[in-house]
């Protein structure tokens, strides 16, 4: 994982890159160092997302010792220049490019979000909350039902909606259901689709 709790920071998609193509060339950081004409807390830097590579000359290496396009680095340099405005102290709404910049999965994100919710709300219960096993499904299954908030590379708070069948609606608010035992075959089919008045709605 690329974050073990809500108050980790978030690494950018540039330096998740550069690691992984420098590991996946068997180069340690002093070889590749050497081989891009720095240093090696320069790289160092770079895979930590502290700084990212500048000038022409190291852009060409690391294009050609790398095999990375033009295009990527565009893309991992404005992720970047985001998550610096987000170091200085913005909030942001995220969805899945979270999890790609963190390498967690939607079992991760639930532990987080309940991890979240328990740390907010006094006297919370597992039977009320449910678990990670329960709603990772859900989360991979609506994947435009869910966004977190983020400050400063932190999760601090999340929305959340569950699109849910005619009957299992009308038994949430009979309050027959609870947050624990909402499953996936409870969702209407497709789970991400709009209609109105068949939500139940979770947030921090």
């Amino acid at each position: 994982m690329g974050i073990n709790s809500t108050t980790s920071r978030v690494l950018p998609l540039m330096a998740i890159h550069l690691k992984a193509r420098r590991e996946a060339l068997g180069l340690s950081q002093e070889l590749a160092a050497e081989r891009l004409g720095v240093d090696k807390d320069t790289v160092s830097r770079w895979e930590r997302g502290r700084t990212k590579p500048v000038g022409r000359a190291i852009l060409e290496r690391l294009m050609t010792e790398y095999g990375v396009s033009q295009g990527e680095l565009n893309h991992w340099f404005s992720d970047w220049a985001m998550q610096k405005l987000t170091d200085d102290g913005k909030y942001f709404l995220r969805g899945h490019d979270f999890l790609a910049a963190n390498g967690i999965d939607e079992t991760d994100l639930a532990q987080l979000i309940i991890d979240l919710d328990v740390s907010m709300i006094p006297k919370l219960a597992g039977i009320d909350e449910g678990n990670a096993a329960q709603w990772s499904p859900i989360f991979e299954a609506s994947p435009f039902t869910w966004k977190l908030l983020t400050h400063g590379g932190k999760i601090v708070g999340y929305w959340h909606y569950v699109l849910l069948q005619e009957e299992f609606f009308e038994r949430v608010k009979r309050g027959e259901i609870r947050d624990s035992e909402i499953e996936l075959p409870c969702l209407s089919s497709p789970a991400f689709s709009a209609r109105r008045g068949h939500t139940a709605c979770t947030s921090s």
